[in-house]
């Protein structure tokens, strides 16, 4: 956790203080923003999830509990989108050497992964609102912090069924 935090935030600080990476401006925007998602995977997923592990149980509430499972699944869909579309630029740029993409292009398709994030969030919502009720989800975090101990499809089957 200390390592990403740090790694990350000097990626960001670099890029914007020194301009110090020698990379097409387009590059730069998508390696910031992974620099972002990382952060916010960090900040919001892997340090509670450590906090967790500490105390051996979920301590930080059954709000959190949802925004945790919303923002892990929003940072881990843009990051991989994001990759996507940075290996997308760099092939036309590598098929097309003149080829040259605008900055507002450029700019729409690093925000883009941010929005395809969403889609999963509402998917989630969905299936955890209507079919598995929210609160499965936190309770078993209040129980084990074990996801997937021998006891949890045993209690799975039991709350939806």
């Amino acid at each position: 956790t200390a390592l990403g935090l740090s790694g990350n935030s000097v990626v960001i600080y670099s890029s914007l203080r020194y301009n110090s990476i020698s990379l097409d401006k387009i590059s730069i925007l998508f390696i910031r923003s992974l620099a972002v998602l990382d952060l916010t995977f960090i900040l919001c997923v892997c340090l509670p999830q450590t906090i967790t592990y500490i105390c051996g149980k979920w301590v930080l509430g059954n709000v959190y509990c949802t925004i945790y499972f919303y923002v892990a699944a929003l940072t881990t869909t843009a990051n991989s989108f994001n990759i996507l579309f940075l290996t997308a630029v760099k092939l036309a740029l590598v098929m097309q050497p003149f080829m040259r993409i605008s900055s507002k292009i450029a700019k729409t398709l690093v925000v883009l992964p941010w929005f395809l994030g969403i889609i999963p969030i509402i998917l989630i919502h969905i299936g955890i609102t209507y079919v598995f009720h929210i609160d499965f989800i936190c309770w078993y975090f209040y129980e084990s912090y074990e996801y997937l101990s021998s006891d949890f499809f045993e209690k799975f089957y039991h709350t939806i069924g």
